[in-house]
């Protein structure tokens, strides 16, 4: 458990309320970790198209936690504010090229549906590599477990 909140001492200055919460239970802390920090640092698909997806989710979720963790990350990974500010209503924005948008959409169908049709993997399937696909899909239900934690848990 020290390891695991030096590590995040050393990224961001802090140790999340999330993980200190987590870690209540370290055997899940650790498995959290195992599967959190991969998804940030060991996939292929770009960071700043995987920020967006976490903020929309964060928008869509309404957890304003998480929508404030991944603002920062979301500017450290390069994404404009343009995009940032309109991920809310990104289906009307001309600020999102078509991978952002085919993400975008996995991200609500995932998020407001039990099943994700053909039709709206399409794109992904059709602009990402098969590893980066399951790297985006992993990375949308993840951060559904994250925004279901921290409303749980009242963070």
């Amino acid at each position: 458990m020290s390891a695991i909140f030096t590590q995040k001492e050393e990224e961001t200055g802090r140790v999340p309320a999330l993980y200190r919460a987590l870690a209540n239970a370290p055997r899940l802390l650790q498995a959290w970790t195992d599967l959190a920090l991969p998804l940030r640092y060991e996939v292929s698909a770009p960071r700043a198209l995987r920020e967006l997806m976490i903020l929309r989710i964060a928008h869509l979720r309404r957890s304003r936690h998480e929508a404030e963790a991944h603002r920062r990350f979301a500017i450290e990974a390069g994404v404009p504010m343009a995009k940032i500010d309109a991920v809310a209503d990104w289906r009307a924005s001309e600020a999102f090229d078509e991978p952002e948008r085919a993400c975008l959409e996995l991200v609500d169908t995932m998020t407001l549906s039990t099943r994700v049709p053909d039709g709206s993997y399409a794109g992904v399937r059709r602009l990402f590599t098969p590893a980066e696909q399951v790297e985006l899909v992993l990375t949308v239900a993840f951060y559904h477990c994250v925004s279901s934690t921290l409303a749980a848990l009242d963070l």
